[in-house]
């Protein structure tokens, strides 16, 4: 029995995966509609979250936007609806549950939540929602959560805390952190992953799940990649010369 969408070039609903992909080629991808032509997949659930304070500087908040949001197309094209995405800064806001799907409504709840200005980050909040979230999901499968963050938290020890209460539970909490800016994600998570640019970060994750230590991973430089590389050394030129 076909029970998951895949990307089509005929059908009767636009599909938004399909679409995605049409745009960033040109529409040389023409396969923008959905159909079910597929079986049946793994269930999981899985947990997105974003942090905004102050210590995610433009740069890098954009580059773990754009992380996450090519995260939560790939779990999409693969038939991996059930999962939920959180935004997290000075408090939580939870702009996906497991049972709503990801359309427009959900994707500028997102984007109209990420907002500049948090002093604090409430990371041990956050996987504290996202358990009890997980506790009322529907889908009975591997529990994760993935957490995009520089690492820098509010919460002290507490977070740890949770974090040791997540593994009793069995779910898995994930620090990612993106960019070629200092980080404390190794510190603060137990399990992290560490990408200096975006596109590598799909590498870094078939790596980090075919290895026991969390590691630091790079990949092939996009003009979106170089781009992020030459805002690094800017700041840190300017950074060096201020202070001398």
């Amino acid at each position: 029995k076909f029970t998951r969408r895949r990307r089509e070039l005929r059908g009767n609903s636009i599909y938004l995966p399909g679409l995605m992909r049409a745009v960033a080629t040109k529409f040389q991808d023409k396969k923008i509609f959905g159909a079910k032509t597929a079986g049946g997949r793994a269930a999981y659930n899985v947990c997105i979250a974003l942090d905004m304070s102050a210590s995610m500087d433009d740069t890098v908040l954009e580059a773990a936007f754009v992380s996450m949001a090519a995260f939560i197309g790939a779990l999409i094209q693969n038939g991996m609806e059930s999962f939920c995405v959180l935004v997290f800064g000075e408090y939580v806001t939870i702009t996906k549950s497991f049972e709503q799907t990801w359309d427009e409504y959900a994707i500028y709840l997102t984007l109209s939540s990420i907002r500049r200005g948090h002093m604090s980050s409430r990371d041990a909040d956050a996987c504290q929602v996202a358990l009890n979230l997980f506790k009322v999901s529907p889908v009975q499968g591997p529990k994760k959560m993935f957490v995009f963050t520089d690492g820098f938290g509010s919460t002290g020890d507490r977070l740890n805390s949770v974090i040791q209460y997540a593994e009793d539970e069995g779910v898995e909490i994930i620090g990612i952190a993106v960019g070629a800016e200092q980080n404390d994600v190794r510190r603060a998570y137990r399990c992290a992953i560490e990408s200096v640019i975006p596109s590598g970060l799909p590498g870094a994750l078939r790596e980090f799940y075919s290895s026991d230590d969390a590691f630091t991973a790079s990949g092939g430089h996009s003009d979106y990649d170089k781009y992020l590389l030459q805002q690094a050394e800017r700041r840190s030129k300017e950074d060096k010369s201020t202070r001398d």
